[in-house]
């Protein structure tokens, strides 16, 4: 489950992908993408959920992640990183993200597209350990939380890794304190005005 205090919001540009996402606003809802796929729970641990790719949303040609030898898709997200030493222009990069649930700690296995020779796991604070073999790195991620992963230096075209909580409070779509999204995709073309002490909540399975 994600949780997010707004109108602190994000850059248009940032897609996250959690499992359901729970959004409360006490002003204008800005534009925010979310990615959500139905569950698909890890047999082998029982500690671990991935999502299956949602259809029509692109896919990362770089990254494939597994999460305790679950696929887990790797989905795409423009980002601008400020061009110094004026900061007016604009330098769009890939963002890459994959997300999934865990209860304790998870096998992750990330593939890139050509030979790895050097790997930063972030926040570095974490002195997560990893095991390189060709283009394939492994680790164990320990608890929820968010990763990115820099491969061969690149830190513009990163991998970005959302490690969510299994959800258990899923709102009531009859709630009228709820503005629920069914799964599909939603396309909007109008602002979303949420009152204090309204929800935002993302199905699974759907797209905003």
């Amino acid at each position: 489950m994600f949780q997010a205090s707004c109108p602190s919001l994000f850059r248009s540009y940032i897609r996250l992908a959690v499992n359901g996402a729970i959004c409360t606003l006490g002003a204008v809802f800005t534009t925010l993408v979310l990615v959500i796929g139905s569950p698909t729970v890890n047999a082998w641990a029982q500690t671990s959920r991935v999502y299956p790719a949602t259809p029509g949303e692109p896919l990362s040609g770089t990254f494939h992640v597994t999460v305790d030898d679950e696929s887990s898709p790797v989905y795409i997200a423009k980002v601008g990183t400020p061009i110094p030493p004026a900061m007016a222009d604009e330098q769009v990069a890939n963002a890459h993200f994959t997300s999934y649930d865990v209860n304790g700690a998870a096998w992750v296995t990330v593939t890139y597209n050509e030979a790895i020779s050097e790997v930063k796991i972030l926040p570095t604070s974490k002195g997560i350990s990893y095991s390189i073999s060709n283009d394939t790195v492994t680790f164990q991620a320990v608890g929820t939380g968010q990763l990115t992963v820099e491969i061969n230096g690149d830190w513009q075209n990163s991998l970005h890794l959302f490690a969510n909580s299994f959800e258990t409070n899923v709102p009531s779509p009859n709630d009228p304190n709820v503005i629920y999204y069914a799964p599909g995709i939603h396309h909007l073309s109008h602002t979303v005005y949420v009152d204090s002490g309204q929800t935002v909540y993302l199905a699974e399975d759907a797209v905003l």
